[in-house]
Parts: structure tokens; C-alpha cells; sequence
């Protein structure tokens, strides 16, 4: 039986544009309007969530508030799946975009030109590529129709080249 996997980035977190990773802050306002939006879009989707018959999350809080909110109402409940964290920036966990873009923060080079390099004391991309892989195929091996994916923007990206 075919899988849809709906893949989802949790709500903006608080505390700006910075290298989170593993940081584990909860939602800003505006994460909360977008998880309730996320919420009405599976609604749509998923005739009412009828059709959803499973939910993954990333232990991280800020992924965890996203599905509690997004799943009100259609009786689910996401499962935690340590596979689906971020990926953890090391030393740079907690460093604005901006500072890290400013000083050419050689792992942020790196990692947006794909290449396989891990900051200090952080995943490198091949990691973050075999763990997220591996929860993906997981969770395609256990729950065959469609589930919902609640992670990070490294997870996503992860999995979207994979099915390319």
C-alpha cells in the first residue's frame, strides 16, 4: 500500500534566526497561528483527519507544540521519534544566521553546499542523512496509508532528496 507521508516544519520557535538545532525552545506567537493554520490544512486534507490514521514527532518542544496543536480535534495523538530531530549545530547552537553568515561560518558554508562537514561538538550531514533515513523507512515499514511528520527544516530537506 502506497504511503503519504505530510511532511511538516514545526511553527516559528522564539528567539529569532539563530542556529537551534537541538535547542529546545517552544513556539513564538506567530508558531502558534501557524501550527492552528497547519492544523485546518490536515483537516482539509485528511477529511477531517479520517484519513490520518498516524503522527510522528521530533522529541524537540517547539515540534511536540506544533502536532499538539495541529492534531486538536481529530482524536491522534503523535508519537515521539528521536529520529526526527534536527540536526545539532555543536559550538554553533544558538549563533544568529546573520552572525554565522557574517563571519563565513565555514560548517554553514559547508552544509549549504551539501557537503558532508559537522561543526564541533555537532552531527555532521551524513549523520543527520542516516538518521533521518532510517526513522523515515521506520515509519514506512509500521504504518502503511498516510502519517504526519512533525520535525526541522534539516529532516525535511533530508527526506524530500530521498524521494527525488
Amino acid at each position: 500500500m502506497l504511503t503519504t507521508l505530510y511532511l511538516a516544519r514545526h511553527g516559528q520557535p522564539e528567539g529569532g534566526a539563530i542556529l537551534r538545532g537541538r535547542r529546545d525552545d517552544g513556539l513564538s506567537g506567530l508558531g502558534v497561528l501557524q501550527a492552528i493554520r497547519l492544523g485546518r490544512r490536515l483537516t482539509a486534507l485528511t477529511d477531517g483527519g479520517k484519513t490520518l490514521p498516524a503522527a510522528y514527532v521530533s522529541p524537540l518542544r517547539r515540534a511536540r507544540l506544533t502536532a499538539i496543536i495541529a492534531l486538536l480535534g481529530t482524536g491522534l495523538r503523535a508519537a515521539v521519534h528521536a529520529g526526527l530531530m534536527e540536526v545539532d549545530w555543536g559550538d554553533l547552537t544558538g549563533v544568529s544566521l546573520e552572525e554565522a553568515e557574517r563571519r563565513k561560518e565555514p560548517t554553514l558554508v559547508a552544509w549549504r553546499r551539501g557537503e558532508d562537514f559537522a561543526p564541533p561538538g555537532g552531527e555532521s550531514r551524513r549523520a543527520l542523512e542516516s538518521r533521518v533515513l532510517a526513522a523515515m523507512h521506520d515509519i514506512l515499514a509500521t504504518k502503511p496509508g498516510s502519517a504526519l511528520l512533525v520535525t526541522h527544516g534539516g529532516p525535511i530537506q533530508v527526506m524530500l532528496i530521498a524521494r527525488l
